[in-house]
């Protein structure tokens, strides 16, 4: 398994356990300390393409990554970009406390990257686990991208959320069904986690997966982070 770090804020690079395999060769690290700025929180079009361009001119020949960290949870956006580098369907699962799934502003920030993902003709679904935020709670008014959840595209299962207050007509899906004026959630909390986990897995509409975690999908005994976080157990 191939290691890469992109050093944005220090926050990963100096972890003893990473610092130990990049001194040995056995993780990459990628500087990226200078563009953190124009990509925290909100990056324009040119500063993404400058992001990707850094990890392109980074990469060995034959690099064959299989997990990449990159920094706080002010830069998962960034992973819309490295999803633009894949060349292949897959399917993206997606471990957050928030959806990330805001139509508006259409620009590649913390909130909005699942649409960017969407964008991308080989990203076929996002499935979203663990969100507990009051971004569910009327999420119409909150610019939720929920004709992707009615059309199949993201599936989304909190960790425990009541029932989210809507006023439009979506279809029913696996992680939802809709009782007039309410969409109701699966909640995983109520779930066998591994017998869910073989349901989900064989509905994909793809082989390859796409993993992205957000540590405030995880409790506070579990994690911390400069995010509000959700009650998942790790």
């Amino acid at each position: 398994m191939r290691l890469r770090v992109i050093d944005l804020d220090g926050s990963v690079a100096a972890q003893e356990p990473l610092r130990r395999r990049i001194d040995a060769g056995a993780a990459t690290r990628i500087d990226a300390a200078d563009l953190a700025s124009s990509l925290r929180i909100l990056a324009t079009r040119a500063a993404m393409d400058r992001f990707t361009g850094r990890l392109r001119d980074s990469a060995a020949p034959g690099d064959d990554v299989s997990v990449t960290f990159y920094g706080s949870g002010d830069f998962h956006h960034l992973t819309a970009g490295l999803l633009a580098e894949v060349r292949r369907d897959l399917s993206v699962i997606h471990f957050d406390n928030h959806p990330d799934w805001v139509r508006f502003p259409p620009t590649f920030n913390c909130g909005a990257w699942v649409n960017r993902a969407l964008e991308l003709p080989h990203v076929r679904r996002v499935v979203t686990l663990g969100p507990c935020s009051g971004d569910l709670v009327r999420p119409e008014l909150q610019f939720a991208n929920l004709p992707a959840l009615s059309q199949g595209r993201i599936e989304l299962y909190p960790w425990r959320h009541a029932p989210s207050r809507i006023w439009g007509r979506y279809r029913d899906g696996p992680s939802h069904r809709q009782d007039r004026g309410h969409l109701h959630w699966r909640n995983l909390a109520d779930e066998r986690w591994d017998g869910f986990l073989d349901e989900m897995i064989a509905g994909l509409p793809t082989k390859a997966i796409w993993i992205t975690i957000d540590k405030d999908v995880l409790g506070r005994s579990d994690a911390v982070t400069n995010w509000d976080q959700g009650d998942m157990p790790l």
